[in-house]
C-alpha cells in the first residue's frame, strides 16, 4: 500500500517511499528536500596512517619552506633546531636573527623564559620595567607570531605558542639576584610554576650552549657565509644560567641537600647510641 502511493507522490512516478515511510529518490531525479535535510556524504574518514602521514608531509613542507631542509638534508638552521627539542622553530629563528647577540644575559634569560613559561588565567603580574625589551619584544612576538600563523595555514596541530612576556620582571629581578620571597610582588603565579619555569629556561639555555658549541654547524654556517661571535654568546648564554640557578631553583643543589639530609640523622642517632647512658638511679 506504501509503494503505491509512493509511485504517484513523486516526479514522474518514479520516487518510492520505503517501508520507514523515508522518501527514497531515484539516481536520476534531483532531491527535492532542503540541503539541510539531507544526509552527510558518505565520506569514508581517513585512517590514521594516512593522518600521520599527511602531518609528516605538511611539517616537512613547513621546514623546507623556513630553509631547515634542503636538498642534502639539513641545513644551518636545521642542525642548530636538532639541539633545541621543544622550542627548535622559535629559539633558532632567534638566533639566526641575531636578536640574541645584542642582549644582556639578564634579557636573555628574560627572552628565554617567555619562551617555556605558560601561565594560568587567573596569575596577576606586574608589567616589565620600560627599559627592559622595548624593541625586541616587539620584534620576537612578530616573528614567532609568524611562525603560528603558517603552522595553522598548514593545518599543523599544536602550532608554536606566542611568547609569553608576564613573568619578565619577576624573572629580571631574580637574574638581578633578588630573594625569592620577594617575586611574590612580581607574580602572584605559584612558587612551584615558577620554579619549573626557571628550571626550563636554565634547560633551554643550555641547549642553545650546546648548539652554539657544535662543529658541523659552525661549518655549515662559513658554507652559508653567516658570521657569529658564537663565543661572545656562549658566555652571555652561560652568565643568564648562573644568575638564575641558584638557591630553590638550583635543583642539583636541591638534590644533594636531599641526600645528605638522611646521612646527618644516621650519623645523629649513631652518636646518641655511642653516648652513655646516664643512670636514673644516680641522677635521683
Amino acid at each position: 500500500r506504501q509503494e503505491k502511493k509512493g509511485r504517484g507522490s513523486g516526479v514522474g512516478g518514479l520516487n518510492k517511499t520505503h517501508g520507514s515511510g523515508r522518501v527514497l529518490f531515484h539516481p536520476s531525479t534531483p532531491d527535492p528536500r532542503p540541503s539541510a535535510f539531507l544526509p552527510p556524504p558518505l565520506v569514508p574518514p581517513p585512517s590514521r596512517r594516512d593522518g600521520l602521514r599527511q602531518q609528516v608531509q605538511r611539517r616537512l613542507q613547513l621546514l623546507r619552506t623556513l630553509g631547515y631542509l634542503g636538498k642534502r638534508g639539513p641545513t644551518a638552521k636545521g642542525r642548530f633546531a636538532i639541539h633545541v627539542p621543544g622550542y627548535e622553530l622559535a629559539a633558532t629563528e632567534l638566533f639566526f636573527a641575531g636578536i640574541l647577540d645584542n642582549l644582556t644575559p639578564a634579557e636573555i634569560a628574560v627572552l628565554m623564559s617567555a619562551l617555556v613559561y605558560e601561565g594560568r588565567p587567573s596569575d596577576r603580574w606586574s608589567h616589565a620595567p620600560r627599559h627592559l625589551l622595548p624593541v625586541v619584544r616587539k620584534r620576537v612576538m612578530r616573528l614567532v607570531g609568524g611562525l603560528h600563523e603558517a603552522e595553522r595555514r598548514l593545518g599543523i596541530p599544536d602550532p608554536v605558542r606566542k611568547p609569553d612576556f608576564r613573568l619578565a620582571a619577576a624573572i629580571h629581578a631574580w637574574s638581578k639576584g633578588a630573594e625569592f620571597a620577594d617575586l611574590a610582588t612580581y607574580t602572584s603565579a605559584a612558587e612551584g610554576d615558577l620554579i619549573r619555569t626557571l628550571r626550563m629556561t636554565i634547560q633551554l639555555l643550555r641547549e642553545l650552549r650546546k648548539a652554539t658549541d657544535d662543529e658541523a654547524l659552525r661549518r655549515k654556517l662559513a658554507e652559508a657565509e653567516l658570521s657569529t661571535d658564537d663565543e661572545a654568546l656562549r658566555r652571555k648564554l652561560a652568565e643568564a644560567e648562573r644568575a638564575i640557578n641558584r638557591g630553590a631553583v638550583d635543583a642539583e643543589r636541591q638534590l644533594r641537600a636531599g641526600c645528605e639530609a638522611p646521612e646527618a640523622t644516621e650519623q645523629t642517632a649513631e652518636e646518641k647510641r655511642g653516648e652513655p647512658q646516664m643512670n636514673t638511679d644516680e641522677h635521683r
